[in-house]
C-alpha cells in the first residue's frame, strides 16, 4: 500500500500518464506526434546514458498567447559533457514582433528575423534535435508554454530540468535562500564566468554548465540518476 502511495505521488509516474494520454490524442499535429513517439526516460536512468537538449527562447514579451518566440538556441549534453558542434541558433521569421523594449535585452533585430526561418520549419529542427531526449532549461516554465502554445496544446508531457527549480531546492535544503535566481547570478554563485554575448545560444550553454555543476553538487560520490533531479525540477514549482 505504501509502495503504492509513493508511485502514485512519484511526478515522473505522473508525467508518464500524461504522456501516454496526450500520445493517445487525436487531432494533434503531426510534428507533436513524432515528439511524443520515443519512450520517455525511467527514473532510476543514469544521467550518463541519458542525452540532454538544453533549450533557451527568446521572445517578444512573456505571454505566450499574445507574444512570439524571437529565436531558439540549443545544445546537447551528452555523457554528461557538453559538445560544442551540437549548438544552434536560429532566429524566427518574426520581425514586426520585435519591440524596443526587448530589443534592448536580446539584442534582436527586425533585420535579423527578416530572413528567419518560419514557424512551422523551426518546430520541425526542434522536434529533430529533442526526440527521445530530456529537455533542460534555467525556468522552463517558459520553454515549455511557449512551446507549447506553437505545437498547439497546454503543457508538452516530455521530462523538462530546470537549473532554476534545482536551484531553489538547493538553497532550500541548505537553509540559505540566495534571492536572486537569475541565470547569471546563480552561475556566479557557482563561481561559473559570465558571457559577455547575450543571445539564445549562450544562454543555453551557459544553462548546461550550470546543470552539470549542480549535477556534481547533488551527486558527490555516486552515479547521477534521473529521480532526484527531476523532482527538484519540479518541486519548487509548488
Amino acid at each position: 500500500m505504501i509502495g503504492r502511495l509513493i508511485s502514485l505521488s512519484d511526478p515522473l509516474n505522473t508525467l508518464h500518464k500524461r504522456h501516454r494520454k496526450m500520445c493517445q490524442a487525436e487531432g494533434i499535429m503531426p510534428a507533436l506526434k513524432t515528439l511524443l513517439a520515443s519512450p520517455l526516460a525511467k527514473g532510476s536512468s543514469e544521467l550518463q546514458d541519458l542525452d540532454i537538449l538544453v533549450v533557451d527562447l527568446e521572445t517578444s514579451g512573456l505571454d505566450p498567447e499574445r507574444d512570439q518566440i524571437l529565436s531558439i538556441g540549443m545544445v546537447t549534453i551528452r555523457q554528461l559533457r557538453i559538445p560544442l558542434s551540437s549548438a544552434i541558433h536560429r532566429f524566427l521569421l518574426n520581425s514586426s514582433s520585435v519591440r524596443a523594449e526587448t530589443a534592448v535585452i536580446n539584442h534582436i533585430t527586425p533585420e535579423q528575423l527578416d530572413t528567419g526561418l518560419p514557424l512551422t520549419q523551426a518546430l520541425e529542427q526542434f522536434v529533430e534535435q529533442a526526440r527521445g531526449k530530456l529537455l533542460l532549461a534555467h525556468g522552463a516554465a517558459i520553454e515549455n508554454t511557449f512551446l507549447a502554445q506553437a505545437f498547439g496544446v497546454k503543457s508538452l508531457p516530455l521530462v523538462w530540468l530546470d537549473t532554476m527549480m534545482i536551484e531553489k531546492s538547493l538553497s532550500h535544503n541548505r537553509g540559505n535562500i540566495i534571492g536572486n535566481y537569475t541565470l547569471s547570478h546563480v552561475r556566479e554563485h557557482y563561481g561559473l564566468p559570465s558571457y559577455t554575448a547575450h543571445n539564445a545560444l549562450s544562454d543555453a550553454i551557459a544553462t548546461a554548465e550550470l546543470f552539470l555543476a549542480q549535477v556534481k553538487l547533488i551527486f558527490p560520490d555516486t552515479p547521477p540518476v534521473l529521480a532526484p533531479v527531476y523532482r527538484r525540477s519540479v518541486k519548487a514549482m509548488a
